[in-house]
């Protein structure tokens, strides 16, 4: 099993990139490292505090991020009606002139 710094890198590289799947996946797998860490640990180490404390604020970052990431997606799907307003070619009006030669 990767350690779990290096599985926390993974996991903000992939919140950073909105690389959605890649999330999921890697919480599942920071999680279990989590706990599998946490459970070799006596209940009096000071160490499983800092694990718990550690999760905590990954996930609560992962949150923060993935509805900011969410609501910035929602604001460019709202823009794109009136950029497709301003994208369409006016019709050609037809002219009633007729050129005789």
């Amino acid at each position: 099993m990767m350690p779990l710094e290096h599985i926390e890198e993974e996991l903000r590289k992939a919140v950073q990139s909105r690389r959605y799947r890649e999330v999921e996946r890697l919480l599942v797998v920071y999680c279990d490292a989590a706990r599998a860490r946490f459970q070799s640990l006596a209940p009096s180490d000071p160490g499983a505090r800092e694990i718990q404390r550690a999760v905590e604020q990954l996930l609560e970052w992962t949150g923060r991020m993935l509805r900011a990431g969410r609501e910035s997606i929602a604001l460019e799907l709202n823009r794109l009606p009136r950029v497709k307003h301003y994208l369409q070619t006016p019709p050609v009006p037809v002219s009633t002139w007729h050129v005789e030669g």
